[in-house]
């Protein structure tokens, strides 16, 4: 969307917004869904072509011309709060008094793919982009718009500098408190090799969306590189708690025969339980699909699915950094299975006749269900939580 909005005049932008606007509520959606909708559609394809692109302007329009063209009314140019609590998503919890907090679900989510990130690719979360949006002079829609932007053009320049293959991983957060007003708290990772590079590009992103006159407090960047796993995994675990601040201080777990606080078996600090105030927002949090939800089913269908210490209530365990050595032997163990293929490949080679397709298959079925679905029941070189102490 910002290749929309560079180089046009405010009017015309403010043309555009309304637009949305009027598309979103005639549809019955939120103007973020919406949003949210149009920049996941113009996510660049693998190529592009001069007839790929008419034929995706095609179906933008249907897309947006799926609402009829009605303007909302005058109470519906601000997010109305009675529609907004409707819209509230289920990983979300409220109170009374109409605070917003972080589920135990949606805890789990968030630190299971903070887990996932070192098992499937051997790295940890490095860098802090804090956007506080009221001194950016942006409204919740648009902050959420700028946030969704940011973190989108940064994988693509990502993509740029490390290769087609290379993904940014990512976690945000928008959040609302009484010190810190709107905000997005945004946690990644970035190579030593590209932080320099990334770093200007990030500079850049924000000069051009707000200009160089802005509050300098209104955007915080933080990369750092620990030389020692030891600091890496600490600075990992900092930022992911530090996302956790938004979680219910009232959710309590039964640990060692006793009652004790969520917040407190996760190690947040106490400096960053804050209250949330309710948020307009369809999605409060996000989590980058290389590790999210649709990566660790994949992880799952191919019997080599990630541990979770949060999901095995295994809170000593939680933020040690057991996960490098996992992916260590996630990697050995990839490539004895491909080894294992190939022997039965070369035994039943393709293409000399039916019975011998059909014996090769049925070795490699036999050869996949020997895998164990349980990641537990892999074999470890390191003393795994679940296992009986007396061993």
């Amino acid at each position: 969307m910002s290749a929309i909005f560079r180089g046009m005049k405010a009017e015309e932008r403010a043309a555009i917004v309304k637009g949305m606007r009027a598309r979103a509520f005639a549809a019955g959606l939120s103007e973020n869904q919406l949003w949210q909708a149009a920049i996941d559609f113009w996510a660049p394809a693998a190529i592009v072509t001069p007839a790929s692109l008419v034929a995706d302007a095609i179906k933008f329009a249907g897309l947006l011309n799926n609402a009829p063209n009605v303007s909302p009314p005058a109470s519906a140019h601000r997010p109305q709060k009675r529609r907004a609590r409707l819209r509230k998503p289920r990983a979300m919890k409220g109170n009374e008094n109409g605070l917003d907090y972080w589920s135990r679900a949606t805890a789990a989510a968030v630190f299971d793919a903070a887990s996932a990130l070192p098992q499937l690719f051997g790295v940890h979360f490095n860098v802090l982009i804090v956007l506080r949006h009221d001194l950016l002079d942006c409204d919740e829609a648009h902050g959420a718009i700028e946030a969704s932007d940011l973190i989108h053009e940064a994988a693509q320049q990502f993509r740029r500098l490390a290769g087609v293959q290379a993904r940014l991983h990512s976690i945000y957060r928008h959040r609302k408190t009484d010190r810190d007003g709107f905000t997005t708290a945004i946690i990644c990772h970035i190579p030593p090799l590209w932080a320099d590079a990334m770093r200007d590009w990030v500079d850049g992103f924000i000069e051009r969306r707000f200009g160089t006159r802005r509050d300098r407090r209104a955007v915080h960047i933080r990369m750092t590189e620990h030389p020692d796993m030891k600091g890496q995994v600490r600075r990992h675990w900092r930022l992911v708690r530090g996302l956790a601040g938004a979680l219910d201080p009232t959710l309590e777990i039964v640990h060692e025969g006793r009652r004790r606080w969520l917040v407190d078996l996760l190690g947040v600090p106490r400096a960053l339980r804050r209250p949330g105030q309710a948020l307009s927002l369809a999605q409060r949090y996000r989590i980058s699909e290389t590790i999210g939800a649709s990566a660790q089913a994949r992880a799952r269908r191919e019997r080599l699915a990630c541990l979770s210490a949060f999901r095995d209530q295994a809170w000593g365990a939680l933020t040690t950094g057991w996960e490098l050595a996992g992916h260590n032997e996630r990697l050995r163990e990839l490539d004895e299975r491909d080894q294992k293929r190939a022997v039965i490949m070369a035994h039943w080679p393709k293409g000399r006749d039916p019975l011998h397709d059909e014996v090769r298959a049925s070795e490699l079925e036999r050869l996949r269900s020997s895998w164990p679905e349980d990641p537990r029941q892999r074999p470890r070189a390191w003393r795994g939580w679940w296992l009986p102490r007396e061993l």
